[in-house]
């Protein structure tokens, strides 16, 4: 495992490298794709420690990205009230702490979700 870990370490110089060439004007673009890369890391993380959840794998977005929403568009789309969202945040592998007192909820974590509780 450690020669792994060594590995990993590598390629992410290698990704730091490269994002330090990249012109001013694609950063915001860079910090996005960032961004969605750590909201699916996020989900892996948090589906394999839920024991409800071990079982299921987490595919990868497919174009690569994941789009976050605040608690209210997350209530919307999973058609329960902001409160149950709360409550139920630490138990749904979807929810992302982004601070103290922010969650963040993945779209295509609530879709994953949705098809779970849905599917007969």
């Amino acid at each position: 495992m450690c020669s792994r870990v060594g590995r990993t370490s590598l390629d992410l110089d290698r990704l730091i490298a490269d994002l330090d060439r990249l012109p001013t004007d694609q950063l915001p673009l860079a910090l996005g794709v960032l961004e969605a890369a750590k909201a699916h890391l996020w989900m892996r993380l948090a589906t394999f420690l839920s024991p409800s959840t071990r079982q299921v794998a987490v595919p990868a977005p497919s174009d690569g990205t994941d789009r976050t929403v605040d608690v209210r568009e997350a209530a919307r789309l999973l058609g329960m009230s902001r409160s149950w969202v709360y409550r139920h945040a630490r138990g749904l592998p979807l929810a992302h702490r982004i601070g103290p007192r922010a969650v963040r909820f993945s779209v295509s974590g609530i879709r994953r979700y949705l098809a779970r509780r849905c599917s007969p």
